[in-house]
């Protein structure tokens, strides 16, 4: 005769499964007030549902609340709902309750200290990371106060603290670059549900003014030329030549520069004209690679010239001081230097010689919106000339003086 089914109270959820090849193969599954699902495992038919029943009670007798909360727990409730009053929804006053017990007790200044332990331990170059993160979450402890309860930080809390950034931060990107950071802190939080939600990630990031943007964000033909050249002829400069070479590959593959920074000797086979980035190199987490054909001739060129045999990757820090060097001895002194201004360059010269923003948006590994990169690129395009004359710098040392020096 075949076994009747067991039906519960509609819009509980509540089912028991039999699922073979567990150890515990009998599953009780149910819903919560927030309408996300729980489930228990019974090795027996016999106490699934027995507990699938004192769930069903619980729900008929209490409601959603009924289901997630133990029977002492509702007997607390019902003494606390006659005083409140009886009006008084079991369910949604259980459900703020909850989310108090569940986030109310968390410290700021406590939970600082555990995320920095996390991050030293998740991030390979923590040590240069570590020098840029403790100044913001110095600051945002210093701002709410360390005994502040994390979940009690609200949007205009969050709003107020990015009105009143420290004195010594005054450009807008060192501004977003704090943003950033203190925003993935409280995404940390949230998804270990210490709080909530992440209050700081729907505060927008402060904006760059006409004036910063044209401050040097896009580099001239004669600057980047003069950046170049004068690298390349700094032979007292240890390693200038992979230092060019990473300059160059920024310029003229509109790489990122934390990227550029971190290639090592196995990213460029010469002889087939290839550059790979590996997923680890790539700032977003991406294998792509770059051959003659997807690249103009002359960052070939660059790259004989550099050596890359001899490269070793470089720390992201590490890379922007030796890059800031570069800029200096070609007297770039304002911004220096400018973030990101030669992967900028390259959009703008490419776009302006090919015409094609999605032909661009490849060559930089972009997985944006291609409307960022028109209002971006197409409103600063120059001459095809100039773009032509971009990409035709070349080395000052010819090539076959190059190749054997480097021998």
């Amino acid at each position: 005769m075949r076994e009747k089914k067991v039906r519960y109270p509609r819009g509980s959820g509540i089912a028991v499964e039999e699922r073979e090849g567990r150890i515990s193969p009998f599953l009780v599954k149910w819903k919560l007030p927030d309408g996300k699902r729980a489930a228990k495992t019974f090795l027996t038919k016999g106490e699934a549902l027995a507990y699938a029943n004192e769930r069903s009670r619980a729900f008929l007798n209490n409601g959603y609340a009924g289901l997630s909360f133990t029977p002492k727990e509702i007997q607390d409730w019902r003494a606390f709902r006659t005083i409140v009053g009886e009006e008084a929804n079991l369910s949604d006053i259980s459900r703020l309750w909850l989310e108090h017990n569940k986030y109310g007790n968390a410290e700021l200044g406590t939970m600082i200290a555990q995320y920095l332990v996390h991050y030293e331990k998740s991030k390979p170059d923590a040590v240069e990371g570590l020098r840029h993160l403790r100044p913001v979450l110095v600051w945002l402890e210093n701002f709410f106060g360390p005994k502040t309860q994390c979940a009690s930080i609200n949007y205009g809390d969050a709003q107020r603290l990015f009105d009143n950034f420290p004195a010594r931060v005054t450009k807008t990107h060192t501004k977003q670059n704090y943003q950033k950071k203190v925003k993935g802190f409280f995404q940390y939080l949230a998804e270990r549900e210490i709080i909530p939600k992440n209050k700081f990630s729907i505060v927008r990031m402060p904006t760059f003014a006409k004036s910063e943007l044209a401050a040097g964000e896009i580099l001239t033909v004669e600057q980047t030329k003069n950046l170049l050249w004068k690298t390349a002829e700094a032979t007292e400069v240890e390693g200038y030549r992979e230092i060019v070479g990473r300059l160059a590959v920024e310029a003229f593959t509109g790489m990122r520069s934390v990227t550029a920074g971190r290639l090592d000797n196995q990213a460029i086979d010469l002889k087939r004209k290839i550059l790979d980035v590996n997923e680890i190199w790539d700032k977003k987490g991406r294998f792509y690679r770059l051959n003659e054909a997807s690249t103009e001739k002359n960052l070939w060129s660059w790259l004989t010239f550099s050596c890359p045999h001899k490269w070793k990757a470089r720390g992201e820090y590490e890379w922007k001081d030796l890059k800031r060097q570069a800029f200096t001895r070609m007297g770039f002194v304002e911004n220096n230097p400018p973030h990101n201004c030669l992967r900028h360059t390259f959009a703008t010269m490419h776009v302006s010689l090919h015409g094609d923003v999605g032909k661009t948006a490849t060559s930089i590994n972009h997985y944006g919106s291609l409307s960022t990169l028109k209002s971006n690129y197409l409103e600063k395009a120059v001459e095809t000339t100039v773009a032509q004359t971009y990409f035709a710098i070349e080395p000052p040392v010819p090539l076959d003086a190059a190749a054997k020096s480097s021998e």
